[in-house]
């Protein structure tokens, strides 16, 4: 019982040390974007929306193979492919 005793005040004098007044770190601040924009986007993408679509592997290579013959880039392809489709579809080719 005496070792328990021990354990037991051994256990509180922690405790008391661990939720003693200690000093409180400072605040972290978060950096502001330098203009006031939403986001910091480069003005090549300002006004324009992400899209993303899950492929087959075979399909990612053979997109990025084809920009690189035609020394393009995917996102150049992509845009051409859309334009592509809206034209197939009855619509005016607008991606960008």
């Amino acid at each position: 019982m005496a070792t328990e005793n021990k354990v037991s005040q051994r256990a509180n004098k922690l405790q008391q040390a661990a939720s003693a007044d200690k000093p409180k770190p400072a605040p972290v601040r978060k950096e502001q974007p330098a203009n006031n924009s939403k986001s910091a986007r480069p003005p090549s993408r300002q006004g324009k929306k992400a899209l993303g679509a899950f492929v087959s592997q075979e399909t990612s290579k053979q997109l990025k193979q084809i920009a690189l013959d035609e020394n393009t880039s995917v996102q150049d392809l992509v845009v051409e492919a859309l334009n592509d489709l809206f034209v197939k579809y009855g619509k005016r080719p607008i991606a960008e």
